[in-house]
């Protein structure tokens, strides 16, 4: 983002761009899986067409830890979903 400063000295205005950089918290966005969403990307590699509360139950992990993990893993390109909502699941592209 860029944002614009306008300061008054005097008779003179000033105008003063500054940009901030924004970094992206989740781990999975460069390129790097922590332990956990290692082991949920091995276990959907093991186990496709599995849906996010039947792998959350398997792994015995809490839904919405999986449903971050799964997230991270689409972001990346390393899994797809396929099929309906209800009926859908996750497999290794």
């Amino acid at each position: 983002m860029v944002y614009a400063t306008i300061r008054q000295h005097g008779d003179a205005v000033t105008t003063e761009k500054t940009t901030e950089k924004t970094t992206e918290k989740d781990e999975g966005v460069n390129g790097q899986l922590n332990d956990s969403q290692k082991e949920t990307f091995e276990f959907i590699k093991a186990h496709e067409g599995y849906n996010t509360t039947k792998i959350a139950d398997d792994l015995g992990k809490p839904f919405r830890t999986i449903v971050k993990h799964i997230n991270v893993l689409l972001e990346l390109n390393m899994i797809e979903r396929r099929g309906s909502k209800k009926t859908g699941g996750y497999y290794v592209k």
